[in-house]
């Protein structure tokens, strides 16, 4: 017969047969912001270190997303990569918060495919966004191998933060053994 403190984690585990807690979160709100800036810029320096045709400098890649807020005027000078690295930034930001408000404590393993994965995702979202008016400017970009590659560093980056925040861990003593 089931114990209520059993019934409880059962309850609030995403895997009822887990050793592990897993209701908890990965990441803490301000851990998934700051790890979403710091992921965000490291995406635009891999993106930029690759040379793609289409942005061959870091701050080609940043005044191609300032565009999104300035149009074609952020192409010159330095106003469209302060803009660029504002909105990578901000993005970077809400996606890190995002990812820290929904992945739950998992092994190291579990958490890196699930960063993986939120690259893939995150490359998938933005080529369908570039078709829109106010991203045309990313549109070269965004259904390149390089810019997949950026956003799986990115979710590589999320992932590996939570593992080391404490999201990836052996199996707890949350659970008794029967």
């Amino acid at each position: 017969m089931a114990r209520n403190s059993d019934l409880a984690l059962v309850e609030r585990s995403f895997i009822a047969d887990a050793p592990y807690q897993t209701g908890e979160l990965a990441l803490s709100s301000a851990a998934g912001a700051g790890a979403g800036l710091a992921a965000s810029a490291l995406m635009v320096v891999t993106v930029a270190a690759l040379h793609p045709p289409v942005a061959p400098t870091f701050a080609e890649v940043l005044r191609r997303i300032g565009t999104m807020a300035l149009g074609p005027q952020a192409l010159q000078g330095t106003g469209g990569v302060v803009a660029g690295a504002v909105i990578h930034g901000g993005l970077g930001v809400i996606l890190g918060l995002l990812y820290a408000l929904c992945q739950q404590r998992a092994p190291a393993g579990d958490l890196l495919l699930v960063g993986i994965f939120y690259g893939v995702v995150l490359w998938v979202v933005s080529g369908v966004l570039s078709h829109l008016p106010f991203w045309a400017s990313m549109l070269p970009l965004a259904h390149t191998k390089i810019w997949l590659l950026g956003c799986c560093v990115y979710g590589v980056v999320l992932a590996l933060t939570a593992t080391a925040r404490r999201g990836g861990h052996e199996p707890s003593q949350a659970r008794e053994r029967e």
